[in-house]
This record gives C-alpha cells, sequence and structure tokens, in this order.
C-alpha cells in the first residue's frame, strides 16, 4: 500500500464508527474531567479538598488511560487481521491490553534511561545536574545557564546521546506495540531482534516517511485543537469529545496499516 493511500484509509477509519468515537470521546472527557473543572474557572481553595480531588481525578485517569490504549490496541489488531470494521468494546480486555501496553512502554523506555543514566554518572554530568538544580534554587536561571556553558564539556555530548537513543527505542516501540497487537504476547513484544527484523521487512525507507507524515499530521490536527479550544465553555469539551478519540483512531489504524507493509 503506498504511502498516500495508506494515511487516507486512516484518516477516513474514525468515520466508519461514530458510536464508538463518541464513547472514546466521552472516556476520555471523564478522564481529563479536572481540565474541564479547570476551564470553567472552578477552583478549590481548601489544601486538603484539593488534595482528594487531585487523587481521585488521578486515578479516574490512570484507568481511562489504560482502557482507551488497549482499546486502541485492538483497533491495531483488526487492522493487522485485515478487518475494516471497527472493534466492539471488550472492558476487561481493553483494560489488561493497556496494562500489557503500558508494561511495554517501561521496558522499551527504561533502557535508554538506564544508559543514559550511566553515562550521564561515569563523566560526571550527573553530579554537575544536581549542582546546577541546587544554583537555580539560589542563584537563578541565568547564572544557572551561564555555568553550564561554562563547566559541562560533557553535557552536551550525554544529552545527544539520550536524545539518540531515546528515538531508536520509540522506533522500536512503534512496532513493538503492533505485535502485541497481533500476537497478544508480551514476550513476543519484547523481543527487540524480531522487532528491528519486522522493521526490515516494512522498509526503513517506508517507515521513516510514516513517521515523518504522523508528526505532520498530529501537528496540524494539535493546531486545529488549540484553535477549537479557545471557544469559551466548550471548546475543550469538543477537544476532547471529538477531535481526540479522533486522533487515537486515526493513529492506531495507521500503525497496524504500516506494519502490514511487513507481510
Amino acid at each position: 500500500m503506498e504511502v498516500i493511500t495508506l494515511f487516507k484509509d486512516a484518516l477516513k477509519y474514525p468515520m466508519k464508527g461514530w458510536n464508538k468515537l463518541l464513547i472514546l470521546g466521552v472516556l476520555i472527557l471523564i478522564s481529563r474531567v479536572d481540565k474541564v473543572i479547570i476551564s470553567f474557572g472552578i477552583h478549590i481553595n481548601s489544601i486538603s479538598t484539593l488534595l482528594a480531588v487531585t487523587i481521585i481525578f488521578g486515578l479516574i485517569a490512570l484507568i481511562m488511560s489504560f482502557f482507551l490504549s488497549g482499546y486502541s490496541l485492538s483497533i491495531i489488531k483488526k487492522t493487522i487481521n485485515l478487518e475494516n470494521d471497527m472493534p466492539e468494546f471488550e472492558w476487561v480486555k481493553n483494560l489488561v491490553d493497556g496494562i500489557k501496553r503500558f508494561v511495554l512502554n517501561i521496558v522499551y523506555l527504561i533502557i535508554p534511561f538506564i544508559i543514559t543514566f550511566i553515562l550521564a554518572y561515569v563523566t560526571g554530568t550527573l553530579g554537575f545536574l544536581i549542582q546546577i538544580v541546587n544554583n537555580y534554587l539560589t542563584s537563578g536561571l541565568t547564572t544557572t545557564l551561564q555555568s553550564i556553558l561554562n563547566s559541562a564539556p560533557n553535557f552536551p555530548i550525554v544529552l545527544l546521546v539520550g536524545e539518540i537513543l531515546f528515538i531508536i527505542f520509540f522506533l522500536l516501540l512503534y512496532i513493538a506495540t503492533a505485535r502485541l497487537a497481533e500476537t497478544d504476547s508480551l514476550v513476543e513484544a519484547i523481543n527487540m531482534i524480531n522487532v528491528i527484523k519486522k522493521i526490515g521487512e516494512i522498509g526503513w525507507g517506508n517507515y521513516i516517511i510514516w513517521l515523518i507524515v504522523i508528526v505532520i499530521i498530529g501537528f496540524v490536527i494539535m493546531i486545529i485543537m488549540n484553535i477549537v479550544r479557545i471557544i469559551p465553555f466548550i471548546g475543550i469539551i469538543i477537544g476532547f469529545l471529538l477531535i481526540s478519540p479522533y486522533m487515537l483512531m486515526f493513529y492506531s489504524r495507521t500503525l497496524g496499516l504500516l506494519y502490514n507493509e511487513s507481510k
């Protein structure tokens, strides 16, 4: 499938099930209800009440994020299986799949974090960063920036290596997510050798083009969402209710279509 055809399919896909899109929108709205409340100018002055509300909303957001992530995985799976209809909601399975995906994210992202942490420790950058935090708290931003420029020759190197590592592992993570959807196995998804082989079958060129287009489309939709949010009171609700679930469906569909390029 050509890249243009792939994205045309994915852009139309959410329109096939308005009822499911709206259900997802309601769930996203529930998970972001704290931001909706703030947008209406409602403030809580009591610290104890604020803490309780924060914990409750945090737990709701966490549970909803697991479910939404799991439903996204089911869209990817349907697409990989060459099915064009939207998956039904399977509340327990979607929740479990979301937790699996969360674990997968941790596995892939903790590796570059550990490597960067070790490199920062060995080069002395870690100790310097601690010193920078102290300088910022005591001397302000200008002095802190000057001390970075004058005293941290290894800082740019560690930062560059860390960024490169995170980019590489994010590239692996996208395909690992699709592999998790296909196999329902965390072990298979964590097998990085097979993930790299799968990317090779897709074609690194196709993969990079897909990623660039995804970033561009995501940026455009983000601008649209920010414009919509300017609308008093209902703007933020429209954004969470329609635009956010549309993006979730679009991204999931396009990742499944990309994965099928390996077949």
